[in-house]
């Protein structure tokens, strides 16, 4: 499953979207959510340390799903 990552800056938060354009990403106190690259979630890696099923169902749940070490409020 293809999924997109975003990077806070400034900030060090990353999250991952259903869409390239990143238009459900959470509101930043501060700085813009930019692009940083397309990956494939299919099963848990050094780059994905999550799998599809609880990417997706945060995806669904709320439009984005926050990498697990990013402050949830950059």
């Amino acid at each position: 499953m293809i999924f997109y990552q975003f990077t806070a800056t400034p900030g060090s938060a990353q999250a991952l979207v259903g869409d390239r354009a990143g238009s459900r990403l959470p509101k930043l106190t501060s700085g813009v959510w930019m692009y940083l690259k397309q990956i494939d979630v299919a099963a848990p890696t050094s780059e994905s340390p999550v799998g599809t099923d609880q990417v997706k169902a945060a995806i669904e749940k709320d439009g984005y799903f926050l990498w697990p070490e990013s402050p949830a409020n950059p």
